[in-house]
């Protein structure tokens, strides 16, 4: 991405360095948690004698390295889990809120309609009622 052609750029001196976005990174790298064979050995500062010393502390990083990720990994699983989980409660809350939506518009029609069918009785009974008086009055001239 243009993100990385411009680091590239930098990195090879064709472009100035922006000390703010530089500073930036700084941040975002000092943030992220150290995953990989950090020297998280006892000992680390001191003199390591002959190989098998030597790959024991290797050893011993590699583990402390592994333990790391999966102590990360089991976190961030546990983190997504709950955002799903959260994600999951909204959707059904507004599909829940949308049904009672849905309910409450039909029941407001089915009134709206039985209230128009009620006028229309109505006028129905006061058109019969005008044709029957309109004969009387006619008989009554």
């Amino acid at each position: 991405s243009s993100r990385v052609l411009w680091t590239l750029a930098v990195t090879q001196f064709k472009l100035p360095v922006n000390h703010a976005i530089m500073y930036e990174l700084q941040n975002i790298f000092n943030l992220l948690p150290g995953v990989t064979g950090a020297p998280i050995v006892a000992g680390a500062g001191m003199e390591v004698e002959g190989a098998s010393s030597a790959e024991k502390a290797q050893a011993g990083m590699t583990s402390v390295s592994r333990a790391m990720q999966t102590a990360m990994s089991t976190q961030t699983n546990d983190m997504l889990l709950v955002i799903y989980l959260s994600s999951l409660i909204r959707s059904v809350i507004g599909l829940h809120n949308l049904i009672n939506n849905k309910v409450q518009l039909a029941s407001k029609e089915k009134e709206s309609e039985g209230e128009k069918e009620k006028e229309k009785e109505k006028e129905k009974n006061d058109k019969t009622k005008k044709a029957e008086a309109a004969p009387s009055e006619k008989s009554a001239q």
